[in-house]
């Protein structure tokens, strides 16, 4: 079936079978109450309206629907490109723009890097995920995972973020404890205490979605706003889009390293974990037509504003733990998720800010795994000094620092061996 090459769902739909519905159903719905919660939070990573997180899910979910090659794999919003895109489009604005200047550069960024995806599929590049070696990318998530939980806490305290690498925001935080905000702090903790829990004595019911909804009760009822407790905001029903008039050619030129950066590092992850689970189920992921199919749901995403988005490790382990048989499960994901847009968002302005920040937290815990740190050092290779490396690039400095760093290093590690 030549279809099949460029389009890998023309494969396997015409064979699904009605007994597969129900499982798919399920699952897709056990995926959707995990990612509103989180697509909302990243879109806080990425620096946009928390609307806009919901923006970027159908579109991109349908197209890996159709054009992946791996049957696990869930494509959609990521705190590790969120993080990419937030450190790309705010230097470009800190001469001065809008809010809307600033969405539009967030979709047009997401449109940048599925472009920049799609040419590198068709030129057959599938290899660039070398050029950021295993050791390197652990330590970089590791420092990714602590630089986005360090610049959350604010949020999880009530005060402003201060400006300076993760290091010099984390001493003051601590040295200006006493402007916490003590009903802001109780919010957090009990969020981040609940999400906790759930995950560890009810880990198949949807935890985020639980808090969310008991945090959106809670501040209705104790009226927490009147208390210093910064809630969402408005969040309007429906699309609403910015206007494109503050995207330039030239300011489209001054985000293509950023965009580069993002297509390295979240090719690297994302087909690291396609390729985990082709192992797992014995079948194969074709990195090339990956590429397609990244860069596919990116302009999905761009175009209806959203983010950049990449595979997700955990959205990917909810869905084969919820016994999804197919990929089916992203277009169940797309649909209610387009209902969450057009009937349910305005239910989300009441919703505490430190509660958002509370699920980023958690979410990206799984991210810094210091064991895997552990273990390089035991061996006493060098690959152990290279992810230390690209993880302190990361909290020193920034992120788009970081990953020069970390492509750097994985240079300096291919040429060792």
């Amino acid at each position: 079936m030549k279809a099949a090459k460029w389009v890998p769902a023309a494969k396997w739909v015409p064979g699904y079978q009605r007994a597969w519905l129900r499982p798919d159903l399920l699952a897709g719905l056990t995926i959707w109450a995990l990612v509103v919660p989180e697509a909302m939070a990243y879109a806080d990573i990425a620096g946009v309206p928390v609307q806009y997180g919901l923006y970027a899910v159908p579109l991109s979910v349908v197209a890996y629907l159709v054009f992946g090659t791996s049957k696990h794999l869930v494509v959609g919003p990521s705190s590790t490109v969120a993080a990419l895109s937030a450190s790309t489009v705010a230097p470009v604005l800190a001469t001065g723009g809008t809010v809307a200047d600033y969405i539009a550069l967030t979709a047009a960024l997401s449109l940048l890097v599925g472009v920049i995806y799609l040419l590198l599929g068709l030129a057959r590049m599938g290899f660039v995920a070398r050029f950021f070696a295993k050791p390197v990318l652990d330590g970089f998530i590791v420092g990714l995972g602590l630089y986005i939980a360090v610049g959350q806490v604010p949020k999880l305290v009530g005060v402003e973020k201060y400006d300076g690498n993760s290091l010099q925001q984390v001493w003051h935080l601590i040295t200006g404890v006493s402007d916490w905000n003590g009903p802001t702090v109780a919010v957090g903790v009990v969020s981040l205490v609940a999400l906790v829990a759930l995950a560890r004595f009810l880990p198949k019911l949807p935890g985020a979605l639980i808090v969310v909804v008991g945090s959106i009760v809670a501040a209705k009822a104790l009226g927490l706003d009147e208390h210093g407790v910064a809630l969402v905001g408005q969040v309007p029903t429906g699309f609403q889009f910015a206007s494109w008039s503050g995207v330039t050619f030239d300011r489209l030129v001054e985000m293509v390293p950023g965009a580069l950066a993002i297509v390295v590092v979240g090719f690297a992850e994302s087909v690291a974990i396609a390729k985990s689970y082709a192992a797992k189920h014995r079948y194969q992921v074709d990195p090339n037509q990956e590429m397609i199919a990244y860069g596919l749901a990116n302009v999905g995403s761009g175009v209806l504003q959203g983010y950049t988005v990449s595979g997700s490790l955990s959205k990917s382990a909810a869905a084969e733990a919820a016994g999804a048989r197919t990929q089916m499960v992203l277009g169940v994901l797309a649909g209610a998720t387009l209902l969450t847009i057009a009937l349910l968002a305005g239910a989300f302005q009441t919703l505490p800010e430190a509660t958002l920040a509370a699920i980023i937290i958690v979410a990206v815990a799984g991210m810094i795994d210091l064991k895997i740190l552990k273990r390089l050092a035991d061996a006493k290779v060098m690959d152990f000094y290279l992810a230390v490396g690209a993880m302190v690039g990361v909290l020193l400095w920034d992120i788009l620092a970081g990953v020069v760093i970390g492509v750097v290093l994985s240079l300096v590690l291919l040429i060792h061996r």
